[in-house]
């Protein structure tokens, strides 16, 4: 077994991440690069629907049948609040992307066409992250 058990291809989650959130898997990546004396700073990229103004109806039209749909739909927020959680418990510095990305893309897209982030969502990740660093000091 490798000793980077996050990282393996089994690991990968499907529709939506935060219902099938595996704290270990991320404990044990926090863990990993601690034990290299480097601090772990969690991005917190937000689902693509989760931009979008429509996203509850996206939801609702790609995954109504689903429980996991219902469950997003109840708390849109969740994954984000998971993920900070988590990093708070931990003393890991999160950095949420949700609002800024949200914003923008109320007025232009920030995806290209394979839901990958475009020039302007990438622009809008990085200051954000350049954000969260000085704001922790970093």
């Amino acid at each position: 077994m490798s000793r980077r058990p996050w990282s393996s291809r089994s690991h990968r989650l499907v529709f939506p991440p935060w219902r099938m959130f595996p704290r270990a898997l991320l404990d044990a990546l926090e863990a990993d690069v601690r034990a290299d004396g480097i601090p772990l700073i969690l991005i917190i990229l937000p689902s693509s629907p989760q931009t979008s103004e429509n996203f509850e109806l996206l939801t609702k039209l790609l995954h109504a049948d689903q429980p996991e749909g219902a469950a997003f739909l109840a708390d849109p927020l969740h994954p984000q609040k998971t993920l900070i959680s988590w990093a708070r418990e931990r003393g890991v510095i999160s950095i949420d992307t949700l609002g800024a990305l949200k914003r923008a893309a109320l007025e232009r897209s920030i995806y290209l066409p394979d839901r990958h982030f475009n020039a302007l969502g990438h622009s809008i990740v990085a200051r954000e992250i350049q954000a969260g660093l000085a704001a922790a000091g970093l």
